[in-house]
């Protein structure tokens, strides 16, 4: 059975396109790509002829903001004549960063999104103002409702323009800088990912490895209550993106950091008598949160995971982390305290049912 690339419809005799697409999405995915490139190309040439450090500065934004929106059909295999959206945004990326670093500019605050229920992909009449994120009825793509702070009015914007808004946010509080460094943090982790890939990352993938260097970090700094939360927000990345198992392995080792009472002790790491009376686990803080063991109790249920081998994935994680951390609470008592947990929640969700 065909299937186009782009929209992913399918059918017995579907007409594709050499690339794989249908023909609507053909017509589509040409027009937009002809005018994104068209403005891009526009911009590097104001680029290479400009004297002004702020002009240039903005025109590589431009060229970010038509890269990224191309970038999802990049990570379809669908080719380009021109530049990689990859390249552009590596390119790009890396010279805005350099002019910053060099030159003091001070970015410019522009009107970001629409204010009125209009979608800001494909311009169809909403029948009301979103109030938080949704798809367009039309082209399915997805709505973001954010205030800007230029005048704090909420408005609807895209996915590619949500970081133009974090960036206002973030000079609006003075923190310019911070977002930058994490903005060369983030390109140097996709820089990196793409080339063990050898494509372009999903979206998804990409969040992985984000949340993999920071928890990395954490280790290095002793950090290890946002260790903990790195983990957990895997976990849950897993969960929606389709691992059940992967995304249980981390909730479970979650729940056992959370019993032994993580602290985050980066900011005492050049004194040593203060690393000495603050101990990095202390179980008298230690417990086990609703917001993990529910979900975890309802992946567990969903995935029908057998007792002993929900026990078995446990001692995996636990054990080694009892080794590395030398954490105070054992597996064993560890996953005494788990399980009867669990089995709350699952007698919950029975009466649940029962009243259905």
């Amino acid at each position: 059975m065909a299937q186009c690339k782009l929209c992913e419809r399918s059918r017995w005799f579907l007409n594709l396109t050499t690339f794989g697409l249908c023909k609507s999405c053909a017509k589509l995915l040409g027009e937009e790509v002809q005018s994104r490139y068209r403005l891009i190309s526009k911009s590097i040439r104001a680029i290479e002829h400009s004297m002004r450090p702020d002009a240039k500065v903005a025109r590589c934004g431009v060229i970010i903001e038509h890269a990224e929106a191309l970038l999802k059909y990049e990570g379809r295999g669908l080719p380009f004549d021109l530049d990689q959206p990859s390249e552009l945004l590596a390119t790009y990326r890396r010279l805005r960063a350099e002019i910053i670093e060099t030159i003091a500019v001070e970015p410019v605050m522009t009107e970001v999104g629409i204010v009125d229920p209009i979608c800001p992909y494909c311009g169809v009449v909403l029948p009301e103002m979103p109030k938080s994120k949704k798809k367009c009825r039309k082209c399915r793509s997805p709505i973001f409702v954010k205030k800007r702070p230029i005048d704090q009015r909420y408005v609807l914007v895209t996915e590619e323009q949500l970081d133009l808004i974090e960036e206002q946010w973030a000079i609006a509080n003075g923190t310019h800088e911070r977002f930058l460094e994490g903005r060369r943090f983030r390109d140097e982790v996709r820089r990196q990912l793409t080339m063990r890939l050898g494509r372009v990352p999903l979206p998804h993938e990409m969040e992985r490895a984000v949340l993999e260097e920071e928890a990395a970090g954490c280790v290095q700094t002793h950090d290890w209550g946002a260790y903990r939360n790195a983990r957990m927000n895997i976990g849950f990345l897993m969960r929606d993106n389709g691992d059940p198992q992967g995304a249980i392995s981390e909730l479970l080792q979650v729940c056992y950091l959370d019993l032994n009472g993580p602290r985050n002790l980066g900011g005492l790491m050049n004194d040593p008598a203060l690393l000495r009376k603050y101990k990095p686990f202390v179980t008298t803080e230690g417990e086990l949160v609703p917001g993990i063991v529910a979900p975890l109790a309802e992946i567990v249920a969903d995935t029908e995971i057998a007792s002993e081998n929900l026990m078995q994935m446990f001692f995996e994680v636990g054990n080694k982390l009892h080794d590395q951390l030398s954490l105070p609470i054992k597996p064993e008592t560890a996953w005494s305290l788990l399980i009867g947990k669990l089995g709350e929640y699952e007698v919950e969700n029975e009466d649940e049912t029962e009243g259905e």
